[in-house]
């Protein structure tokens, strides 16, 4: 069995071509043009920084030993595709980062922090969140976003925080955030998008004012 070890500047079990911490039990391999997860990591990590590769694809099971995982970071890869069960396995992840990735999301029920921004989504589709019912806070900056599906946040409703700016969004109707989001949630930042001047905004000023 693998245990935690050290070998010179790097813990034994350390994968190549990345820097590990005995201490923190973490694993970043930026920018080594990783094409897959590395295979032989230690089912022990609690965070691991896989920014900037070439990985693009996230199999089924490829999590499925890493209970002790608390933070995922796969920003900056190439990833076009998250087969259902990828995630499972993760059931203490509490920090996901995607940015700049095709993707979409499934079994992540105790994530608390989801990062998107920058994300080249084509749409947020109406299941795009669903089962994530522990998410706190969610980034969804700079997408490109020109409507939002009226389920999209239907079930969030640990949700606090949501990020929208710097979005192309024109019009938030009345359906477009569930209610008990709009009652429980402590900031909406939807600054830098390009709404109209209309009277179906006039709802949600309402709701901010109060």
């Amino acid at each position: 069995m693998l245990t935690p070890g050290n070998n010179g500047g790097q813990p034994i079990w350390c994968p190549a071509k990345c820097q590990c911490s005995d201490k923190s039990f973490s694993v970043t391999c930026k920018s080594v043009k990783l094409w897959r997860i590395p295979p032989d990591l230690p089912p022990f990590i609690h965070s691991l920084d896989l920014t900037k590769n070439q990985i693009s694809k996230m199999s089924n099971g490829t999590f499925i030993f890493f209970q002790s995982l608390t933070k995922l970071i796969l920003k900056d890869n190439r990833i076009t595709t998250i087969e259902v069960g990828a995630f499972n396995g993760l059931v203490n992840l509490a920090e996901l980062s995607l940015q700049l990735n095709r993707l979409n999301i499934d079994n992540l029920s105790s994530l608390q922090v989801l990062q998107l921004s920058d994300t080249r989504l084509a749409s947020i589709h109406e299941k795009t969140f669903d089962g994530l019912e522990n998410l706190q806070t969610l980034y969804l900056v700079n997408m490109g976003l020109i409507n939002i599906n009226e389920k999209t946040f239907v079930g969030l409703d640990s949700l606090r925080k949501l990020y929208l700016s710097s979005n192309k969004l024109k019009v938030i109707s009345r359906t477009t955030f569930p209610l008990q989001l709009l009652a429980n949630i402590d900031k909406l930042d939807l600054s830098n998008n390009e709404f109209e001047c209309s009277c179906r905004l006039l709802w949600f000023l309402d709701w901010a004012k109060d």
